[in-house]
Formats: structure tokens, sequence, C-alpha cells
């Protein structure tokens, strides 16, 4: 089950007395998180201000007897999406703040909210409930309408001649994968996401180390809250080091990470043969219940020119350790599988997949974006085609539509429930119009 990777939550208080004091708290916290942030020093320092405003009107048509269906009629929504970014700049010292303004009007916000009664996990926009700081409002959230205002960067770094340090709300990528992403066990995208500009930030410590032979080694300690009783967890948290070097043009990494209580190592490459680049990750994971799980993939990308037009394509296969190979199962995957997909981890139930992505230049205002993702069990997919505009260098428009196939059990088919409802994988017909500044 593919997750909607543009749509996001968050939970309320549950009574008056809670709620004033959890906003006082928060608004302590963000007061003294910005006071650490900016010593009087910096108040005379380069500020790069930076941002967008993103406005998505989708529809998404589901078949009758899906549990998101409405009556037969396509969900309709409009989807806001306003980022303001300020980086601050004195000798060795970087600020870096990013605020959100995101808002749903539509059919989703009460459609998630009964399948949330239900029993179904659906976040409209990101959850803290796991997260350090609190540093999300929920604005409105009646009706139509769900609006919240929060930080998704809020970070201070140093930065030496050989090493840098940064504390806060920040986000780090890691892993060779394009499609699908092994190692990165932090917010990884969602294989279907279309806009990854930027990740959801995470509040961790991150150290980069140089080393003089031009390897470095990165570490992060993330603490996390549990979701429960909101208390830190080190059982939640996750504890991690990459070892980076090249050696004859072939870059490779070393992992060894503690993320909620498990223990896992991987390794990756990359190098160039004839003109394209072979990359391969590769991950174990020692479950708590005993033995070990490896998922691993492999992909090739390329570039050339055809007919005078620049064209861009990739390959991937990835062997999901936790996936299923039976289609009967989703419906209730193991907790192991099911644990992660409720965290953010992993997105996708099966074991097996392939996927593919194309890019034409058709012009340098327009390129087309082709790209599908292949359950090799269950026969099932999706395809998610886009044409990409842009008439200024600050202004792009995206005209997309994603349309999953496969048979009624199948993942991208729809996945029995009980024997009168199925949870579907809609058809989506996008615009997203982009402002940049």
């Amino acid at each position: 089950m593919v997750a909607q990777d543009n749509l996001r939550g968050q939970d309320k208080g549950v009574s008056n007395l809670q709620k004033c004091h959890h906003h006082q708290d928060r608004g302590q916290t963000w007061f003294i998180f910005l006071l650490l942030l900016f010593p009087v020093n910096q108040v005379f320092a380069a500020v790069e201000w930076s941002g967008h405003l993103k406005y998505q009107p989708i529809s998404q048509f589901y078949q009758a007897d899906d549990v998101q269906a409405r009556n037969g009629q396509a969900i309709q929504d409009q989807l806001f999406d306003l980022r303001l970014q300020a980086k601050i700049k004195r000798p060795g010292w970087n600020t870096q703040i990013a605020y959100e303004w995101l808002a749903d009007y539509g059919d989703q916000p009460q459609l998630y909210r009964q399948l949330t009664r239900l029993g179904l996990p659906l976040n409209l926009f990101p959850d803290n409930k796991h997260r350090l700081l609190d540093l999300t409002t929920s604005l409105y959230e009646r009706g139509k309408l769900n609006a919240v205002q929060r930080l998704d960067r809020l970070s201070v770094s140093y930065h030496g001649e050989q090493w840098i340090l940064k504390l806060g709300r920040q986000a780090v990528s890691w892993g060779n994968g394009l499609v699908f992403q092994p190692l990165d066990i932090f917010a990884p995208f969602a294989p279907t996401a279309v806009d990854k500009a930027y990740k959801t930030g995470e509040d961790m410590l991150y150290g980069q180390w140089l080393l003089d032979n031009g390897a470095d080694i990165q570490w992060i300690i993330l603490p996390r809250r549990h979701i429960h009783n909101h208390k830190l967890s080190s059982g939640q948290s996750s504890f991690a080091v990459k070892f980076h070097h090249s050696l004859e043009e072939i870059d490779f990494d070393l992992l060894l990470a503690r993320h909620y209580a498990q223990n896992s190592i991987g390794a990756g490459f990359a190098a160039d043969i004839g003109g394209a680049v072979w990359r391969m990750d590769i991950r174990l994971d020692h479950k708590p219940s005993g033995g070990n799980t490896v998922s691993m993939l492999s992909n090739l990308d390329y570039a050339w020119t055809l007919y005078g037009k620049n064209v861009y394509g990739l390959i991937e296969y990835y062997y999901n350790g936790f996936g299923l190979s039976q289609s009967e199962n989703y419906a209730k995957p193991p907790a192991e599988l099911s644990q992660r997909l409720l965290r953010g981890d992993l997105f996708n139930l099966g074991r097996d997949y392939l996927a593919t992505a194309l890019q034409i230049e058709l012009s340098p205002l327009y390129n087309l974006f082709a790209s599908s993702i292949f359950n090799l069990h269950d026969q099932s997919g999706i395809m998610q085609l886009r044409l990409q505009y842009e008439w200024q260098d600050n202004r792009r428009l995206w005209l997309g539509a994603d349309l999953p196939w496969g048979k009624r059990g199948s993942e991208f088919g729809g996945i029995v429930l009980n024997e009168k409802y199925w949870l579907g994988s809609s058809k989506r017909l996008y615009l997203n119009l982009g402002f940049f500044f």
C-alpha cells in the first residue's frame, strides 16, 4: 500500500485545560530555542531569504466499493503550501529556519477524520507525536478545511576546518536509492513522491568529520518521544554513523545504526559504467523477534540525446526484506512490517519491485516525465505521468496523473478490508502551480 506523500496531519488535545498548558509549553519551547539560535551578534549577520507558494487542485477517483469512495463521486481538494526560509550566516556559524503554512480544503479532511475513527491511521500533515519538539500549531480543523503552521527547519551549525556540528530540526539523506531508500532511515521520501524539494525535518544532532584522505564520517543522534506517553525513549530513538570514501572512481558507504531498538548494518556503492551510473545498497536488520532481514536495491541511470532532445532514464530493482510475497496477507501484515509502515520507514507491502523513469526535455521550457512501479509478485503497479512547464525562472506548472492498476486483492488494485469494502488506490489528476522567491 503506497502512502499518499502529499497528505499529512496532526492530532488535537482532549480538553481546553490540556490545550492551554500544551500551547504554553510549546510557546516556551519555541521562545527558548529561538533565543539559542539567535545570539545578539547574529542580528547583524547576512540573511538570505527564500521560499515558495504552491497551489494544487487535485481530483481522486475510487471504485464504488472502496472505503474511501464518496457516493461514486470524485474526491476534490485544493492544497496550499507556503514556505518561508531564512539562512543567517556569519564566519563559522549558520542558522536555518523554515516556516510552513499548509492547508487542505475539500473532501479529504472529512474523509480522513471518518477513516481515523474506523482505525485507519491517516495523516494529512506531518505528525509531531514522536518528535522531540512540538513546532506545529493547528490553525483550523473543522468541516472541509484543515490548516496548520509549523517549523520544518530550525537549526544552528558550526563549520570548522575539518568538521561540522549541527543541532536542531534538519534533514539528512543517505543512500543511493533513486526511488526506494533502504539506507535512508530518517524520514525517507515515499517512492511515489513527485515533489522532492524538501524532506520533512527531524530534531537531531548531526556531525561530520572530514578526513585528510578525502573520506568523511557522518553521525546522527535523533531522540524521539513515545507516541503514547510522550516521554523521551531510547527505544524510539535513532543513532547512526556512516563512513564514505572514494577509491578509483567508486564511491562507497558503510552504515551502522540503531533504529527503534533494532540494530542495522548497511553498505552501498556507486560507480560509472560507460557513461551510466550503477548503484547498489544493502541493509541487514536484526529483528527483535530474532533472526536477520536483508533489504537491497540496485539501479542504473543514464542520460543521452535522442533526435536532438535531452533524455534521462533509470531502472531500479528493490527487494524489501520485510515485504510479503502473498497478497492474501496484505490486510493483516506482520507487526514488523506494519510498524515500519506506520512510522514511515516503509511505504510498500510487497517484497520485490521494479521501478522505471524517463524524462524528455521537449524544449527548454517543457519537460515530460513518466515513471512506473511494478509489484513483481501480484502484478499490480502504478504509472505516474507529469508535464512540467517553466515559463520563468521562478514560475513552474505541473500537470500530472497517477494511474494505478491491478486486480482486486493486489497492492495497487485494492486491498480487501472485509466482505463489503476495499482499501483502494485512487486514480489522480492534479495541477501544481509553484511560485519561488
